[in-house]
């Protein structure tokens, strides 16, 4: 009797904790780009900047570019996460593909600065043209102060 009801408890354990993980499955597929944009914001006000970097990292890769800009950032600055600079340059030109005026600035500042080798105006006025276009007002300041 003690072993019988012993084995019932396992089993009612072993199909709970089935259920458990299935759960867990159906609910982390059914997640989209901007719930992991959502739901890292929480995490890194929260200051839990792995689980963060983990759920932008899903949000970027679903072409969210908040997402792509806010890791790059992150893997640039090498504060809050190790730095990484190949990261850091390929989820802002993700994010600058998109027209995202934030990154679309940064890719020219980063230009003339030389991240990406020698460093060069004709092609950071480029960024900021186009930063510009949509609104950016530093974007707008560079190309005044360029052309002045």
């Amino acid at each position: 009797m003690k072993r019988h009801l012993i084995s019932s408890v396992i089993l009612i354990l072993l199909v709970l904790s089935i259920i458990g993980v299935l759960y867990a499955l159906i609910r982390e597929n059914s997640r989209t780009p901007h719930s992991y944009w959502e739901l890292a914001q929480t995490q890194l006000a929260d200051k839990n900047y792995v689980a963060a970097v983990r759920n932008l990292t899903k949000a970027a890769d679903g072409q969210i570019p908040d997402a792509q800009y806010q890791l790059a950032l992150l893997y640039d600055a090498g504060d809050k996460i190790p730095e990484n600079r190949e990261k850091a340059i390929f989820y802002m030109k993700a994010a600058a593909q998109l027209n995202y005026r934030d990154a679309l600035y940064v890719m020219g500042v980063w230009t003339e600065r030389g991240y990406f080798g020698t460093p060069d105006t004709t092609v950071a006025v480029d960024y900021y043209t186009r930063a510009a276009k949509w609104g950016h007002p530093n974007a707008m300041r560079s190309l005044i102060a360029r052309y002045e």
